[in-house]
């Protein structure tokens, strides 16, 4: 993405904007390296892509990613979503944490097309 503003949509409804590259992260668990991108967003919504094509890794990378950030919030509810971004339809995990301190809510949608479905 060359400083190019992307317009995200669900269901031709649009949901935000992704600005640009907020941080790109990379680790190695099980001796396979994966590449984690966080956009940054119109809306303050986290929005991370994770490049893996395992499943299992994908998934651990998730988890990793999310309490590594917000290591004070619980994981309430997940659900998948397939999200518009110019002309294409990606699948993306919708994860809702909760800090159950404060009642603080967070959102994360992972963009999960790269592992989406391969076992």
């Amino acid at each position: 993405m060359d400083n190019e503003k992307l317009e995200v949509y669900e269901n031709d409804i649009f949901l935000f904007e992704i600005i640009g590259i907020k941080d790109v992260l990379k680790f190695t668990p099980y001796e396979e390296e994966i590449e984690i991108i966080v956009f940054q967003t119109s809306t303050g919504i986290d929005f991370v892509k994770i490049n893996t094509e395992k499943s299992m890794l994908g998934i651990f990378a998730e988890r990793a990613w999310a309490s590594r950030i917000y290591p004070e919030f619980e994981k309430e509810m997940q659900s998948l979503h397939h999200l518009k971004i110019k002309d294409t339809i990606l699948p993306c995990d919708l994860v809702n944490f909760r800090n159950n301190e404060t009642g603080e809510e967070k959102n994360i949608y992972f963009e999960i097309s790269d592992f989406f479905g391969k076992f």
